[in-house]
């Protein structure tokens, strides 16, 4: 779980430097990994998370083109 708590750190640090635009990538990146932690009824450990984010890189991608 070091990169969900990388992840809150920049959270934290986001807010704190009021930063709204990566505030609310990383807030979504967040709510993707727990939906995806409900889905498999576990937790997910970081090669699941990085895997999480890969995909929604990739649909923010697919989303602009």
């Amino acid at each position: 779980m070091l990169l969900l708590q990388k992840i809150q750190d920049d959270i934290v640090n986001a807010m704190k430097g009021r930063e709204e635009i990566k505030l609310a990538a990383l807030r979504g990146l967040k709510a993707a990994i727990k939906n995806r932690e409900i889905e498999l009824r576990r937790a997910i450990n970081d090669n699941e998370i990085a895997d999480v984010a890969m995909s929604e890189v990739k649909k923010r991608n697919d989303a602009i083109f």
